[in-house]
């Protein structure tokens, strides 16, 4: 992969045509390259290559929704374990008493949480049966997602996206200061 310099201007142009978290900058160059080829193949006589319409999932629905992208980085945290559960009930119920280390980060008894360290912070998971241990920073929020997500079956890409929208820092590169600290 090679580097290009572009001024401010042309960056800040790129990212107003940002189509959702999983697009990058050399995406939307793709995208606008694609285009301006389909207008000039259809200008030469000769047919435009059309493009798939992919069909988003209903989590990266939820997690380009203004609703959630209003919350800070715990309750994005909370919001798409929550979005999890009602996805896949059965499989997440399978996290009860779940470990990262010594501690226990998701359990329905609090107290198994708070008797696996000090400082846990436990706090209900709203909507379900479940407590989860908060006192976390967003590097180990996104190791505990990433890890969530792969046991219940969520894809690479799926998952590459949720745990990225858990740092402020990305949300701010790609919307700029129309967000919330």
């Amino acid at each position: 992969m090679r580097t290009i310099e572009i001024e401010d201007s042309v960056y800040s142009a790129l990212e107003k045509q940002v189509r959702g978290f999983g697009e990058k900058p050399n995406d939307v160059i793709k995208r606008m390259l694609t285009v301006a080829e389909n207008k000039k193949s259809t200008s030469n006589g000769t047919a435009p290559v059309e493009q798939p319409v992919i069909e988003k999932s209903p989590l990266m629905k939820f997690v380009e929704s203004p609703e959630y992208l209003r919350g800070k980085a715990k309750e994005r945290y909370f919001s798409v374990l929550r979005f999890m559960y009602a996805d896949k009930r059965e499989q997440f119920e399978k996290l009860d008493g779940f470990r990262k280390g010594s501690r226990v980060q998701i359990s329905k008894d609090v107290g198994k949480i708070r008797q696996s360290g000090r400082h846990t912070y436990p706090q209900k998971l709203d909507e379900t049966p479940f407590w989860i241990m908060t006192n976390l920073s967003n590097e180990r929020k996104q190791t505990l997602l990433q890890d969530i997500m792969q046991f219940l079956g969520y894809s690479k890409e799926a998952i590459d996206v949720v745990v990225r929208t858990i740092t402020t820092q990305y949300l701010t590169s790609v919307f700029g200061n129309f967000l919330p600290g």
